[in-house]
């Protein structure tokens, strides 16, 4: 799948520009956060942006389950993930967690997330 993805410099300007201004959602935002932070840092460009962790918010809005990671969430939660384990599968049903997430949170806390 990487031998024929581009290179990270010749996207780190889109990726740059798209997420500016932003707050990055991610489940596990750190780990996804801190990639790419470090492929920013390899060309010379301090990166900063705002995360949300989808992880940390559900075990606020949806306490006791038994696992947090996507895949089980998901399941617990009715989301279909195709292509798992691949960005745009994951992007999506991270996406469908988080509008789950913004309904449950009656109290306006998603906010208290932001780091």
């Amino acid at each position: 799948m990487l031998k024929n993805a581009p290179k990270f410099i010749t996207i780190s300007k889109k990726i740059n520009e798209i997420t500016n201004n932003c707050i990055l959602v991610a489940h596990n935002a750190d780990f996804d956060y801190r990639m790419l932070k470090n492929e920013f840092k390899n060309i010379g460009i301090n990166y900063s942006r705002k995360t949300l962790c989808t992880i940390e918010v559900s075990k606020e809005l949806i306490p006791n389950e038994d696992s947090y990671s996507l895949g089980k969430l998901a399941d617990s939660l009715g989301i279909k993930i195709k292509n798992r384990h691949r960005a745009d599968g994951d992007a999506l049903a991270t996406l469908e967690l988080f509008k789950i997430l913004i309904n449950l949170d009656k109290g306006d806390n998603i906010q208290n997330f932001v780091k």
